[in-house]
């Protein structure tokens, strides 16, 4: 990880609390930390950037299968529930929400003979590395992804996901949309998230997954984090 002490703001939400005394709030804000050490991944946007006065800006939301479902198929048209969302809305500082299904992520880490602190700890680094502009839709930047996974993941004191060849690779979904966001509320009271990012990036799907094809889509207004 890189040396950047970025100021964070962090929000955790637990829609479901299936998962809460597994993920106390300190042991996530390192995990954001760390994903957050290996900086923006167009390294320009870094630059000068030493006292930047702005914290980076993160939301953790732990949904239901209804929730990742609902939020999969209203900005993905994707019928399904998905581990994790990554709502991107600024890459440096970042400013993103990342939702995390805790049925998925349960089911995967089962078939995957995981922990669940360690799968979830591998999908908030993969997620945040999305706001920060880290993909994996060509190969090269995949295996550049999962290096910073990789050594992100054992500083944090965990091992390499991807070390059994069953952890899923991921499908990166990009939907572009124009920078601005509006200032009308959108007022989505099941989430409370500032949804409808000029980015949203779906992350880690299932090997086999075939990309969505991208979409230019219209901005959806922005809410405050509840």
């Amino acid at each position: 990880m890189c040396a950047t002490a970025l100021p964070l703001q962090l929000s955790v939400q637990f829609a479901t609390p299936v998962h809460r005394a597994l993920l106390p709030r300190p042991m996530l804000r390192r995990w954001v930390r760390g994903a957050l050490g290996c900086g923006p991944a167009d390294v320009t946007l870094r630059e000068g950037s030493a006292a930047l006065p702005t914290p980076a800006q993160i939301t953790l939301r732990f949904v239901d299968a209804d929730e990742g479902h609902e939020l999969n198929r209203t900005y993905r048209h994707k019928d399904y529930a998905t581990n994790v969302l990554t709502f991107d809305y600024q890459h440096w500082p970042p400013a993103a929400d990342v939702v995390l299904c805790a049925d998925v992520v349960a089911r995967e880490a089962a078939a995957q003979s995981k922990t669940l602190q360690a799968h979830y700890a591998h999908l908030v680094v993969h997620g945040v590395l999305h706001a920060l502009g880290w993909d994996h839709e060509r190969p090269s930047d995949a295996k550049r992804m999962e290096a910073a996974e990789r050594k992100t993941l054992a500083l944090l004191g965990f091992p390499d996901p991807y070390a059994t060849g069953d952890e899923p690779t991921g499908v990166a979904v990009a939907v572009p949309a124009s920078t601005g966001h509006t200032s009308t509320k959108m007022g989505n009271a099941q989430s409370g998230l500032a949804l409808g990012s000029a980015i949203i990036a779906a992350t880690c799907e299932p090997r086999g997954d075939a990309p969505a094809e991208k979409k230019t889509r219209k901005p959806k207004s922005r809410t405050a984090d509840a």
